[in-house]
């Protein structure tokens, strides 16, 4: 769970830990990556990362809104810092 007090930093640490722990193996990430690169081809950014989030949401309804942005973000926006 995140924390207020914590830094961008140890929570993009411990968003791998946090994907592990609510994905098995590879249940999600492939179409949550491939929704987000199909959109970007002709929606902006915004748009792509939304649907993105949407399909994790999909695949786990029970995860937190933002567990799930972490999570999601980490592996379409992989170099950006937050």
């Amino acid at each position: 769970m995140v924390r207020p007090e914590q830094t961008v930093d140890e929570i993009l640490a411990e968003s791998e830990n946090v994907a592990e722990d609510v994905c098995e193996g590879d249940c999600c990430a492939s179409a949550v990556k491939r929704a987000y690169a199909e959109m970007l081809k002709d929606q902006p950014e915004i748009f792509a990362y939304a649907a993105a989030l949407r399909v994790f949401e999909w695949y786990h309804p029970d995860v937190g809104r933002q567990k799930a942005d972490i999570i999601v973000s980490h592996w379409v926006r992989p170099t950006q810092t937050h």
